[in-house]
């Protein structure tokens, strides 16, 4: 309950700079209609901050160019050291002997922000030249015959059996990996709103409160 207290005093400081600041506020589409590019990327963001290793934040950013999206990149502790979520709890806190909201900008974190590591992971993707692809459909043969350079395709469901079947021969004379990830949408929801230890996200309790209910909606809706 301390931090649930803490984050809403944060989030609605929050609120008060970005009026104060003068910043643009890009609101959401209405609902049914086609995702704005703006929603679009943010999408994307929230799906890659299911990868943070902070106890504490999860924050995802993708690198677009051009409406083109070329890195992507989640909080968590630099390339091989240990993470929070390893450790089994915030390094800050341990540390500092301090709450997380009291431990904040002490500089004991040992964490990378997510648009740090969008940028890192562009250059060593270019740099090494290995590539994956995620999609949520199988590539039709005749994207399969104009993506090169891949080193491994990761697939959420198949396309029309022929094509698939034509290109999953072009993927596989090249050496391509292919991957099917058997991911439910129990799982998906699971992944983007079951964190009861994180403190910040992209949603305030507000909209946590919404979410369950919405969620329990439709828990009836396949009965």
């Amino acid at each position: 309950m301390k931090y649930i207290l803490e984050y809403r005093f944060f989030y609605k400081l929050r609120l008060n700079i970005i009026v104060m600041a003068d910043i643009d506020v890009v609101k959401e589409g209405a609902f049914g209609d086609r995702s704005s590019w703006d929603e679009y990327f943010m999408h994307m963001a929230i799906g890659v901050s299911s990868r943070a290793s902070c106890y504490k934040v999860h924050a995802g950013s993708v690198l677009v160019k051009d409406k083109l999206l070329v890195g992507t990149g989640y909080n968590g502790a630099p390339s091989g050291v240990e993470s929070c979520l390893e450790k089994g709890g915030c390094y800050k806190e341990a540390e500092s002997g301090k709450s997380y909201a009291d431990s904040m900008n002490i500089g004991l974190c040992r964490g990378v922000h997510g648009e740090m590591n969008a940028k890192d992971h562009l250059v060593q993707a270019v740099d090494r030249g290995e590539l994956t692809l995620y999609t949520t459909i199988f590539p039709c043969n005749g994207c399969a015959k104009n993506i090169s350079g891949i080193k491994r395709v990761v697939f959420k469901s198949g396309y029309d059996g022929r094509e698939f079947d034509a290109a999953l021969g072009l993927f596989l004379e090249r050496g391509t990996k292919v991957d099917r990830l058997d991911m439910s949408p129990e799982r998906y929801m699971d992944i983007a709103f079951n964190r009861s230890n994180v403190v910040h996200s992209a949603w305030s309790p507000e909209d946590v409160e919404k979410i369950e209910k919405m969620m329990g909606a439709w828990e009836g809706l396949g009965k």
